[in-house]
C-alpha cells in the first residue's frame, strides 16, 4: 500500500508537466515540453545565482585558511531558502491536501499517509537546497580542485541537508495548523503567518550584500559565532572537508532532530486533519438588521471574497505592503533621505517618489482578477436584482478603497520626511489619487476582456491567469512611460508641469476606462459563462 502511495505521490509532483488541471485533461501537442523548458531556464537563472554567491565567497574565505566557513555558510543559506520555499507547500500538503478524507476513509493508516507525505516533502526540499548547495560544490571543486573522496562526501552532505530544512519547516507548518485549529478565525492567523514571514525574507534579502561582505571581512569572527550557536553547520563544514566523524555526528544531528519533530507530528497527525478547523458552535440572537446600500452590500461580499483566502489576499494585496514599508524603510535610512532633501531638488524629489508610489499602486491587481474570482458562479450576480453597471462600480471601487487611502497615508509621511513644499505635496498626493483610479478601472478593463471562470482553485486566477499577469506589467509599463515621457518632453516643462499633465492624463484615461465600463462593460458582464 505505501509503495502504491508513494506512486501516486510522485506521480502528482510532476502530473502538471503532462495534465492541465483546469480543463482536466492532457495537454496538447509539445505544451508539456515547452512548460519544462521554462522551468529549466529558471532553474538554471536561480542555480546562477546561487554560484555568484558562492563565488564571492569561495576565493576570499579559501585563501584565508576558512575553508570551513565557506561550506557552514551555504549550507545555512541552503537551508534558509529551503524553508522559504518549502514552510507553506508543508502544512498544504500535510493538513490540507484535498485527498486526505478519501485516503483516511480507506484501510491506510495515518501513519502510511503521514510517511508518504513526508516522502514527498523530502524531495520537494532536496531540490530546494541543492539549487543552493551544488553550485556551492562546484564553485569550491573548480578553485581548490579537492579529491574525488572529498567531493562524494559533499553530495551525500548535500542528501542529508534536506532534513534540517524539513524538520524546521514540519514545525512551523504544525504550528500553523494546531493554532488555527484552535480559534475560530483561521484565515486570520495564515494572513498573519504569511505576513510574518514575508516580512522576514523582504528584510533578509535587503541585507544580503551586506551580510555576504560581513562574512568576507570577518570570516573568523563568524567562524566563532558558528561554532557556539550553529554546532550542526560546523559539523556539515567538516563533513564537507572530508572528516568521516564530522560527517556521522552531522547526519546524526540533522536527522535526529527531523526525527524528534516527525514523532512529534505523528502524534497528532489523524487529530489535525479531521479536526473540523476553527468551527464554533452558532448561537442565534434575534437583532434588527438595518438596510444598506447595494454598493455597500457589494464591497462587503468583495471584502469576503478577497480575505477568504489568504494566499489570495497576500498576492491581490501586495502593494498595500509595499506602501506600508516605504516610509518604514525612509524613516530607517533618514541620512540618505536628509542628503536628498535639497530645495533645488525639490521637483525631481516628487517625481521619483510620484512614479515610485505609481509602482507600488499597480502592483495591487485586486480588479484585475475580481471578475475572474466570480468563477463559475458568476451567474448569481448575472441573474440578481442588481444593476450591473454597480456590480463592477462596487469591483472598481473596492480595489480604490483598499489602494488610495493608506497609499496617501504613505506618501503623506514621506511628504513630510523630505521636506516638499505644498505644491508638490498636493502634486505627489494628487498623483496617487489618480495612479490608484486609473489602475482600479484598467485592471477591471483587462478583466472584463480576459475572464478566467474556469479554474479549481482561487490562486489559479492570480497565479495563471493572464489577466493577472497584464494589469501587473501594464501597471508597471504606465509608470516606464511616464519616466521615458520625462526625458523626451521634460526639457519643454518645468517638473511641476510634467506632472500636472501626467496627472490630467491618468483621469481622462479614467474617465475613458469609466465610460467604456458603464457602456460596453456591462454587456460583457452580462454574456459572460
Amino acid at each position: 500500500m505505501v509503495k502504491a502511495l508513494l506512486k501516486k505521490q510522485l506521480l502528482e509532483s510532476v502530473s502538471f508537466l503532462f495534465v492541465d488541471a483546469k480543463k482536466q485533461k492532457k495537454r496538447a501537442g509539445s505544451a508539456g515540453f515547452w512548460l519544462a523548458l521554462i522551468l529549466l531556464a529558471a532553474l538554471f537563472s536561480v542555480c546562477t545565482l546561487f554560484w555568484h554567491t558562492g563565488d564571492m565567497l569561495c576565493k576570499p574565505l579559501v585563501e584565508s585558511g576558512l575553508t570551513w566557513v565557506y561550506f557552514a555558510m551555504m549550507g545555512l543559506i541552503a537551508v534558509t531558502f529551503s524553508i522559504i520555499g518549502g514552510i507553506f507547500t508543508t502544512k498544504a500538503k500535510l493538513y490540507e491536501a484535498k485527498d486526505n478524507d478519501f485516503l483516511l476513509s480507506m484501510p491506510i493508516s495515518p501513519k502510511a499517509i503521514l510517511f508518504v507525505r513526508m516522502v514527498s516533502l523530502y524531495l520537494f526540499s532536496l531540490f530546494f537546497s541543492s539549487v543552493v548547495f551544488l553550485p556551492a560544490i562546484v564553485r569550491y571543486a573548480t578553485f581548490a580542485k579537492p579529491s574525488a573522496f572529498v567531493i562524494l562526501g559533499q553530495i551525500a552532505v548535500n542528501f542529508i541537508l534536506p532534513f534540517g530544512s524539513l524538520a524546521i519547516s514540519c514545525l512551523l507548518g504544525w504550528l500553523i495548523a494546531w493554532v488555527t485549529s484552535k480559534i475560530p478565525s483561521k484565515n486570520l492567523v495564515s494572513v498573519f503567518f504569511s505576513l510574518a514571514f514575508l516580512v522576514a525574507y523582504f528584510v533578509l534579502y535587503s541585507k544580503t550584500n551586506s551580510y555576504l561582505q560581513y562574512v568576507m571581512e570577518h570570516g573568523d569572527r563568524l567562524g566563532k559565532n558558528i561554532k557556539s550557536y550553529l554546532y550542526p553547520f560546523y559539523q556539515l563544514a567538516l563533513a564537507c572537508l572530508g572528516k568521516g566523524s564530522a560527517f556521522f555526528l552531522f547526519a546524526l544531528l540533522f536527522i535526529g532532530i527531523f526525527a524528534a519533530i516527525y514523532f512529534l507530528i505523528s502524534c497528532t497527525y489523524l487529530r489535525l486533519i479531521i479536526v473540523n478547523k476553527g468551527a464554533r458552535k452558532v448561537q442565534y440572537k434575534e437583532r434588527t438588521h438595518k438596510q444598506k446600500s447595494l454598493v455597500s452590500t457589494l464591497l462587503k461580499k468583495e471584502l469576503k471574497r478577497y480575505f477568504g483566502n489568504p494566499m489570495v489576499a497576500l498576492n491581490c494585496f501586495m502593494g498595500v505592503l509595499l506602501a506600508v514599508a516605504l516610509p518604514i524603510f525612509a524613516a530607517c535610512n533618514m541620512k540618505l533621505v536628509r542628503a536628498l532633501s535639497k530645495p533645488a531638488w525639490e521637483g525631481g524629489i516628487t517625481l521619483v517618489l510620484g512614479v515610485l508610489y505609481g509602482f507600488i499602486v499597480g502592483s495591487n491587481i485586486i480588479s484585475g482578477v475580481s471578475v475572474s474570482l466570480e468563477g463559475e458562479n458568476v451567474w448569481i450576480l448575472q441573474t440578481s436584482p442588481v444593476p450591473t453597471k454597480k456590480i463592477l462600480l462596487a469591483k472598481a471601487v473596492f480595489h480604490f478603497l483598499w489602494t488610495a487611502p493608506i497609499a496617501l497615508l504613505s506618501g503623506l509621511v514621506l511628504c513630510v520626511l523630505f521636506k516638499l513644499g505644498v505644491l508638490f505635496s498636493v502634486l505627489l498626493l494628487t498623483a496617487i489619487l489618480a495612479f490608484s483610479a486609473f489602475f482600479a478601472a484598467l485592471g477591471l478593463f483587462i478583466n472584463l476582456k480576459m475572464p478566467k471562470l474556469h479554474w479549481t482553485s482561487e490562486m489559479a486566477c492570480v497565479k495563471q491567469s493572464f489577466s493577472a499577469f497584464l494589469s501587473l506589467f501594464s501597471g508597471w509599463a504606465t509608470c516606464g512611460l511616464l519616466v521615458g515621457g520625462f526625458f523626451w518632453f521634460g526639457k519643454y516643462l518645468p517638473t511641476w508641469g510634467y506632472l500636472l499633465v501626467g496627472i490630467g492624463i491618468l483621469l481622462v484615461s479614467t474617465a475613458a476606462l469609466g465610460v467604456w465600463l458603464v457602456k460596453r462593460g456591462t454587456k460583457i458582464f452580462e454574456k459572460l459563462a
